[in-house]
């Protein structure tokens, strides 16, 4: 891989991964050890997150197409060489974070993936790509599994800063989900949302009306997108 060509992406576009996907390898270890190794490498580089996260997902029985899409996820880590986090020195201890899910995107399951970022001042320094546990039955459901999500790396994250004596204001949740925001605020619930109960009073448990609020926004921004979606080359130049 060192004489090869480097790739502006790190995942095909609209790439549709299934368990079978194309033929059995022969040595799948190979791909196991490239994937355990990637794992740690999405610590300082958020933006192959979702590619990490799509791949890790065949390591007990991988195929050849799964190697092909590891292969160019190789060229793009080539392509990115030298580039990492920036944490800027001046800036502010406000928190605010930009949760979005990308609704039944596992083909085989139909689970969604939530994914988020959360920002100390201008400076990243949390982020999630990860598949639902459960089935959502509309995209309003999967963005407020994902609002639960973050709330709670949200909570953990300021009592680690009250460790270090700073305290945060006021955090804002950015959404581009009317419906689920307004789930933050909810409580009662039909007999089809019991399921959704629960996680309301885990959000309202975390100060949603209290410390955090849930904002509408028109757009999700890119940086939020690099967690749940592969992604066109625009959004990586």
């Amino acid at each position: 891989m060192l004489a090869c060509k480097p790739s502006s992406i790190p995942m095909e576009t609209n790439n549709k991964l299934t368990a079978n996907s194309g033929t059995k390898l022969v040595h799948p270890g190979s791909y196991r050890r490239l994937i355990d190794r990637l794992l740690y490498l999405t610590i300082s580089k958020p933006d192959i997150c979702y590619c990490v996260h799509k791949l890790s997902q065949f390591v007990s029985n991988p195929y050849t197409n799964h190697m092909h899409a590891a292969n160019i996820f190789l060229q793009y880590l080539k392509h990115i060489a030298g580039q990492g986090i920036l944490f800027r020195a001046n800036s502010d201890a406000k928190l605010h974070a930009y949760v979005d899910a990308d609704w039944g995107s596992c083909p085989k399951s139909r689970r969604s993936t939530t994914g988020f970022c959360i920002f100390l001042g201008n400076s990243l320094v949390s982020w999630k790509a990860k598949r639902q546990k459960t089935v959502s039955r509309s995209s309003a459901e999967a963005e407020y599994r994902s609002l639960a999500s973050v709330s709670g790396e949200i909570t953990w994250i300021r009592n680690l800063l009250i460790d270090f004596n700073i305290r945060t204001p006021f955090v804002a949740i950015y959404c581009d989900n009317q419906s689920s925001n307004s789930y933050c605020f909810k409580s009662h619930f039909s007999w089809e949302d019991q399921a959704l109960r629960d996680w309301s009073t885990f959000c309202q448990g975390k100060g949603f009306s209290r410390d955090s609020k849930a904002h509408t926004c028109q757009k999700i921004p890119p940086t939020c997108r690099y967690f749940h979606q592969s992604l066109t080359s625009k959004y990586f130049s």
